[in-house]
């Protein structure tokens, strides 16, 4: 709502050319494509528009892109002729014998390979011109892959225009430890979690199970209860009725004991303003005391 207020201050002075500083930041889908229908009604009567964004797929919708590296200008023109020039590259694989992770950590360091990431149940990889896929297949490093043509993205041509995504491993690696642990087990769970505030009910009896190694999706347009559902899962938040459960333990029985296995980033606020990056990045993970809390403090600055 905020973003369409301030679009409609904007037009009261009934401009030619709209600048629009990156409005999709922080907007949920069902707004965004609100808003989206609100600029094509104004293109349509003639306005000339702007739109800055970090969204590929935002940038998919304009007639015409500039694509922008560290201040300099990588593409111009059509976003569906830049998409065009990756037929054929796109491939998703999958092996029985290998996790996809441990598949993509294998297929982002073949000289083949421009960009890889995890889609569904596969690993979706794009390969550099002129490479095959079955060189890939063939590759000594690699299991056994089943492999399916997918039709190419504008993100695909956009990281392939950037250099790929590179064999460095993240830094972050050093102090993040390994989990140990069955796959089958549930570590979070929320049992007919509700919470009302007054007669408004912001969850209504909600279940679902995370089990270990599980990326989870909670997806829903603003007000749909996500924050609340999370607040609940950390502790932040009692819950009218319900459970909410880490590890087994539940958050209103044993929230500080279960809080320490957690790691929660808010929507807002996660960050200590006044302090420094150094400083946020040393107090959080110490104040939750944690094994990268330990690990930081021992390192040496």
């Amino acid at each position: 709502m905020k973003q369409k207020l301030g679009l409609a201050c904007t037009l009261v002075g009934d401009p030619k050319v709209l600048l629009l500083d990156e409005p999709g930041v922080g907007v949920d889908p069902i707004s965004r494509r609100e808003l989206w229908q609100m600029v094509h009604e104004l293109a349509g009567d003639g306005m000339l528009i702007l739109w800055s964004t970090s969204y590929l797929d935002e940038a998919e919708q304009c007639r015409d892109v500039l694509l922008m590296n560290e201040g300099k200008l990588l593409y111009q023109g059509e976003p569906t002729a830049l998409t065009q020039t990756m037929a054929g590259r796109s491939f998703l694989v999958s092996s029985p014998q290998e996790n996809n992770r441990r598949l993509l950590q294998r297929a982002l360091k073949l000289p083949q390979v421009s960009d890889g990431v995890i889609q569904g149940k596969s690993v979706r990889l794009i390969l550099k011109k002129d490479a095959r896929i079955e060189e890939v297949q063939q590759h000594g490093d690699m299991p056994p892959l089943q492999v399916a043509d997918t039709a190419p993205r504008f993100e695909d041509a956009f990281i392939d225009l950037l250099g790929g995504a590179g064999t460095a491993e993240s830094p972050l690696g050093a102090i993040i430890h390994r989990v140990d642990g069955s796959k089958e087990e549930t570590v979070i769970e929320a049992q007919s979690l509700t919470k009302k505030f007054g007669d408004f009910a912001a969850t209504d009896h909600v279940d679902f199970q995370v089990k270990r190694g599980e990326i989870f999706g909670l997806l829903g347009p603003n007000g749909a209860g996500k924050s609340t559902t999370f607040k609940m899962m950390c502790g932040l938040l009692v819950p009218t009725s319900g459970k909410a459960l880490v590890l087994g333990m539940d958050l209103k029985v044993s929230s500080g004991k279960a809080r320490q296995h957690l790691g929660y980033m808010a929507q807002k606020f996660s960050l200590y303003g006044n302090l420094s990056v150094e400083q946020n990045l040393r107090f959080s993970p110490a104040s939750m005391a944690c094994a990268a809390g330990r690990k930081m403090k021992k390192s040496p600055g």
